[in-house]
Formats: C-alpha cells, structure tokens, sequence
C-alpha cells in the first residue's frame, strides 16, 4: 500500500469515528474514544503503528495553528 492511499484510508477511518462518544474511562470499549485511542485505534485498524512519539517542541514545529486560538 502507498504512503498515500496509506494516509487517506487512515484519515477516512478516523474521520467514520466522528459522532462517536468522548470518554477517558471509557476508552477501551467500541465506539468510545478520547483523544489518544482514536490515534491508536486508527493506526491499528490500518495495520500499522504511528512512528516514534513527537516530544512536545518537535510537534511544536509541525503543528498548523488553529484559527480559533487567534481570538
């Protein structure tokens, strides 16, 4: 599989999870998510694993600005 329909199949995945629950305590059961079990949980329904852990300033350097953090 290319980098790329590797990406989209995975962005597809995690985008079908959007109107799922939010939930911490929850995390391992279907369908309940937080934030780092949807990363987990997208990777692994691809096959793979995301690579090494960014440490903060490193994801500093990639991370897009939101145009909500500007109000």
């Amino acid at each position: 599989m290319s980098y790329t329909s590797l990406a989209q199949s995975t962005a597809d995945w995690a985008l079908s999870k959007v109107g799922c629950a939010y939930s911490q305590a929850q995390r391992t059961q279907e369908n309940i998510f937080d934030c780092s079990s949807l990363v987990a949980r997208t990777y692994s329904a691809q096959g793979t694993s995301p690579s090494q852990p960014q440490p903060t300033p490193g994801m500093a350097q990639i991370i897009v600005p939101s145009p909500f953090s500007q109000r």
